[in-house]
């Protein structure tokens, strides 16, 4: 079930139960300063315990809208993609990752037929019950630029990546802070596992020409 405007305006106010490292615990915050509250309480055996709440999304930009049912990402960074990929079933390279910065009037220009990695402004904190499926706004594919993106799982957390790709023969200026891509977020039936994967935190672009699991 899609989560309409109010459910994401609630979790956003209210904060969602997120951060869990891979032995199941929630990972206890860097700065408490993120965290919507934090829950205390006597355990089972006794001891004090904690649960922290964090937004659904952080880091919003001043402009930032829910339309229908879908939140607009912003783009902050850009990073040009150098060499091939070696992807195999233990292991992947994905090549270099160099950050561009913006031009004139703080535009990003992006070059025909060269594979680009955008960061957004925003930050998702997943909780286990929810997935986030994030799509290109229709102005992206009718400037001629194809968007990327899978789908964001339960417990990552972090700014969110997708390919650029400009199809068409002229070079596409994007102004740092263009809303982007639209992301919906989507209940999930039944139990889920949590990622930990190697994109955690959003901080990874590429292997920067090393090896590195697959996940």
């Amino acid at each position: 079930m899609v989560l309409g405007a109010s459910e994401i305006q609630k979790y956003i106010k209210d904060g969602v139960k997120a951060r869990f490292g891979k032995d199941g615990k929630q990972i206890y915050p860097t700065d408490l300063k993120e965290c919507r509250y934090v829950f205390s309480f006597i355990g089972a055996d006794g001891t004090d315990k904690c649960e922290y709440f964090y937004p659904l999304i952080s880091n919003i930009p001043d402009d930032f809208e829910i339309e229908g049912v879908s939140v607009d990402m912003s783009l902050d960074k850009v990073f040009q993609k150098f060499h091939g990929a070696v992807l195999k079933k233990e292991c992947r390279n994905t090549g270099e990752a160099i950050e561009i910065q913006p031009q004139e009037e703080n535009m990003f220009v992006i070059k025909p037929k060269i594979v680009y990695i955008g960061v957004t402004q925003e930050v998702v904190n997943m909780p286990l019950n929810l997935v986030a499926k994030p799509i290109p706004r229709v102005t992206c594919f009718s400037s001629g630029l194809t968007i990327d993106r899978g789908l964001v799982n339960p417990n990552f957390y972090g700014p969110l990546k997708f390919g650029i790709y400009n199809k068409s023969q002229y070079p596409i200026l994007i102004e740092r802070g263009f809303r982007i891509i639209t992301v919906t977020f989507e209940h999930i039936v039944g139990s889920s596992n949590a990622y930990v994967g190697f994109h955690q935190e959003g901080n990874k672009i590429s292997t920067n020409g090393n090896f590195a699991p697959p996940r």
